[in-house]
């Protein structure tokens, strides 16, 4: 949204993570970035900036205390039916919806294909500015904003870019780029219960069922301790069976 006289940058504070969920537990990008947003929330203190985790799906039950262990300070828990699968439309119907609402001054998501999928559109409905796959995310000493670090040009130059007259400021960050902070298993914070509106639920198209990919119950590579290769010797598919199998064998990704 365009800062203007009547909508100035200090209407807006927090710094939103946006959660993801698969398979009923918390994305461990999601972790990496509550713990990045704490970082930036501490530099934003002086305008009382919190950590604000914002949860979409179905039957979410309980995963809020996996969050405030890893540093939320709220949670904004969105669970209805509607969301069960991923449907980018009414999913970026409610966020803008409630980014309206509460007014974040940032708000980053991991790059995950949901991530790329739903920031985008929430950007062009909000009408402001997105980074994608950032490498670095600071606050600027002197200005408070948002620096956003990313390749560019293939990688060949580093940009740091800025969003200086449109709020919130978005990000989206590869999982791994920043690190899990330790654990506060008596970490609280505030639980606040939104919905979705009827009118946010029609949308064009219906999901009836999701399915993983086969191999995805195996480790992948973002967490795995060994990563076992093949390369034009195993000639098929059917000779990358030993390749899988040593991967099970010793808990570890394949990787080509």
């Amino acid at each position: 949204m365009k800062l203007s006289e009547l909508d100035s940058a200090d209407n807006y504070n927090d710094v939103w993570v946006l959660g993801e969920v698969v398979e009923g537990k918390v994305h461990r990008v999601t972790i990496e970035l509550l713990g990045k947003a704490k970082d930036l929330a501490e530099k934003r203190a002086s305008s009382g900036s919190k950590v604000v985790c914002l949860l979409m799906g179905y039957q979410l039950d309980g995963l809020e205390k996996e969050l405030f262990s890893h540093h939320a300070d709220k949670v904004i828990k969105v669970d209805d039916e509607s969301l069960k699968f991923f449907n980018d439309s009414i999913h970026a119907s409610v966020v803008t919806r409630l980014v309206k609402k509460y007014k974040p001054e940032i708000m980053i998501s991991g790059a995950t294909s949901k991530g790329r999928s739903l920031m985008p559109l929430v950007a062009v409905k909000l009408e402001t500015g997105l980074t994608a796959d950032c490498t670095g995310l600071e606050i600027d000493e002197e200005s408070g904003l948002l620096l956003q670090t990313r390749p560019a040009y293939g990688g060949n130059i580093i940009a740091t870019i800025k969003c200086e007259d449109h709020r919130p400021q978005m990000s989206t960050v590869r999982q791994g780029v920043f690190k899990v902070l330790p654990e506060d298993v008596s970490g609280t914070g505030e639980l606040i219960s939104e919905f979705v509106l009827d009118e946010e639920k029609q949308t064009s198209f219906t999901i009836i069922s999701e399915e993983g990919l086969d191999g995805e119950t195996r480790v992948n590579l973002h967490d795995a301790n060994v990563i076992v290769t093949g390369g034009r010797g195993v000639k098929s598919a059917d000779g990358f069976k030993v390749i899988h199998d040593l991967a099970d064998a010793v808990n570890g990704a394949v990787g080509a």
